[in-house]
């Protein structure tokens, strides 16, 4: 009976560190998407930028005031997307003291401190592939590669990246890029669904980009077709990369154990 219940103790160990051994394993996996995600958006909206054809709502804003100053897309856009994350920590103080806060006001502050980094991480990553990718209607003027079909490709496979980057990076459920935080936390604020503040806060961007466009330079020089397809296309390819990946990527990471 004492060795039966020493086998029994003995396999329940095993068992128990074969689990946590497991739950590690999903956990990296978790992380490396995550980090994956990150790199592949970046890659994305760099590529998307440099087909000159039109960026998507919340990049028009900063590629605006990156040919307004003269500084590059990532350096900006890590200034703007501080900007939102401020913004957002002031609504989740505000969130708290109205006894709206689903959680504790640490936490969320905790998860808006780690946005901070991992802005920095990306909009680094973003200079770095904005060196390597060249701009294609500039550089290759009067060339096939420069031509308005040849951008319409590179745009199109920006979005594709964009798309699948932008999955991976949400699916985790880790630290949200801070567009994303924003959204949802203007959301809880507003009572508006999640859907429609999106639309919101993408037309508030796009409308910034406009009235500089025009009072600069006279015209639209970052919203144009290509801005309509990464509206419309982003959540179409964010759909198709769960369709054919999300059941993989839930057994891997362990997103679909609860």
């Amino acid at each position: 009976m004492s060795r039966a219940r020493t086998a029994a103790a003995g396999g329940s160990t095993a068992a128990g560190e074969s689990a946590a051994a497991g739950g590690r394993r999903k956990t990296a996996f978790r992380i490396f998407f995550y980090l994956l995600g990150l790199l592949i958006l970046a890659f994305g909206v760099i590529l998307n930028s440099k087909a000159a054809l039109g960026v998507s709502p919340v990049t028009s804003a900063s590629l605006t005031f990156s040919m307004l100053l003269h500084v590059n897309l990532g350096n900006i856009t890590f200034v703007h997307y501080c900007v939102l994350i401020l913004i957002e920590i002031l609504l989740h103080v505000h969130l708290h003291r109205t006894g709206r806060l689903q959680g504790s006001l640490k936490s969320w502050l905790i998860r808006d401190g780690l946005q901070i980094l991992e802005n920095f991480a990306f909009t680094r990553v973003m200079n770095l592939f904005s060196g390597l990718i060249p701009d294609f209607a500039a550089d290759y003027a009067g060339q096939f590669f420069g031509s308005i079909p040849f951008r319409a490709v590179i745009l199109v496979a920006g979005i594709f990246v964009i798309g699948f980057g932008l999955t991976m990076v949400l699916d985790m459920r880790l630290v949200p890029n801070p567009p994303d935080g924003f959204v949802q936390a203007v959301s809880d604020t507003s009572g508006k669904p999640l859907g429609l503040t999106k639309n919101l806060v993408d037309v508030i961007h796009v409308a910034i980009a406009v009235v500089i466009g025009l009072v600069v330079w006279h015209g639209f020089p970052v919203v144009n077709v290509g801005t309509i397809v990464a509206v419309l296309g982003v959540g179409r390819v964010v759909a198709l990369f769960n369709y054919l990946f999300k059941a993989r990527l839930d057994r891997l990471t362990g997103m679909g154990d609860a």
